[in-house]
């Protein structure tokens, strides 16, 4: 017989040792594209007792748009004849959390023994399938003014400047502002009902009030995460940039308010003025201020 490869050795080990291994609370950080989903858990995994890797598509790739709810619903609620799924009475619930308990003992596999960090942005529109999938995860809702985030956005091709090749790739909002302002409400709101509706198991990190106090706003994130207080993830985030599309801007340009033309502005309010309004990012009073171009308007936050 020709051995298992090394590769299926190591799973089924993990997977003898399971009930000890796999991480019970994993952590999601999701949030807009550009809003700081790199940085914060990036930063958060220089805490001993947490760990994190690169972004990952896979669970939007099988389970985004509502595919794995459909695959239950395709089963458990079969008319035409009996299925395994309706025979046993398998909840969606049920289902997605034991889908999900494959993938939690993968990533589980490469952390060593810590609890594990996604901060892929894609995941904030699945946030609802992906609380079911991973039954005891906490979210984390990483929220920036939308102004700053659209500005970003608008940048983010000169990441790949000498690289034409690449710019084949890029989401639709990096070529499309009204598309970038849409992208930011969207997905802001997304994050926010779920915290809402979830306040036991979700919270809101608002990047600008987090850069501006990082000890009071990590001590409030340790505390909901329920990890000891240290102090590299608080060194990590206030010494590090990370991913940003201003390469070769000073930290202060790029937090500098965008001067963006009156039909820019426009199209921002239109889109996207109301959540900034409701989530006091900006009040309403400065916002139409910087509508009219007579000042900056300056996040509430920070």
């Amino acid at each position: 017989m020709t051995p298992a490869p090394a590769g299926l050795d190591h799973l089924q080990a993990f997977l003898d040792d399971a009930a000890d291994s796999i991480c019970a609370s994993p952590i999601f950080v999701i949030g807009s594209p550009r809003s700081g989903t790199t940085a914060l858990p990036r930063a958060l995994a220089r805490h001993s007792g947490l760990w994190t890797s690169h972004e990952s598509y896979v669970l939007h790739r099988l389970y985004g748009d509502g595919r794995a709810a459909r695959a239950w619903r395709g089963d458990a609620e079969r008319q035409q004849s009996p299925s395994w799924l309706k025979t046993q009475g398998v909840s969606r619930k049920e289902f997605l959390g034991f889908v999900g308990a494959g993938l939690n003992a993968l990533y589980s596999s490469r952390s060593g023994g810590r609890r594990w960090i996604d901060q892929t942005p894609l995941n904030t529109v699945m946030v609802d399938d992906l609380a079911d999938l991973f039954p005891g995860a906490q979210v984390v809702h990483m929220v920036r003014d939308g102004r700053h985030v659209v500005h970003t956005m608008s940048h983010f091709l000169d990441k790949f400047e000498g690289r034409p090749a690449a710019r084949r790739y890029v989401p639709a909002w990096a070529t499309d502002f009204g598309e970038a302002c849409r992208t930011w409400r969207r997905w802001t709101e997304t994050a926010s009902e779920f915290c809402r509706r979830h306040p036991d198991r979700a919270t809101t990190v608002v990047n600008e009030a987090l850069i501006a106090a990082p000890r009071e706003g990590f001590g409030e994130l340790f505390r909901f995460l329920g990890v000891p207080w240290e102090e590299g993830p608080i060194s990590a985030f206030t010494s590090t940039r990370v991913n940003s599309s201003f390469a070769n801007q000073d930290v202060g340009a790029v937090r500098a308010a965008p001067t963006w033309d009156a039909r820019r502005r426009e199209i921002f309010v239109e889109e996207a003025g109301e959540l900034m309004v409701s989530l006091d990012l900006v009040e309403a009073a400065d916002l139409q201020r910087w509508l009219s171009g007579a000042s900056p308007g300056r996040s509430t936050a920070t």
